[in-house]
């Protein structure tokens, strides 16, 4: 995994990339993109939060 932190016109855009790959099939790397994506939506609500409380 790589990230980068870029500045944007309303702050910071965050960019990942994920390399991936599984010998159990197809099904686990769609469970690994739903782990990630949450994640995301977790990290999204929580710079939300602090945002507004600054």
């Amino acid at each position: 995994m790589t990230y980068s932190l870029d500045p944007s016109d309303k702050g910071t855009k965050l960019g990942i990339t994920v390399a991936a790959s599984s010998f159990s099939g197809p099904e686990t790397l769609q469970e690994f993109r739903q782990g990630w994506g949450g994640g995301l939506d977790n990290l999204e609500r929580y710079a939300a939060k602090v945002s507004a409380d600054a």
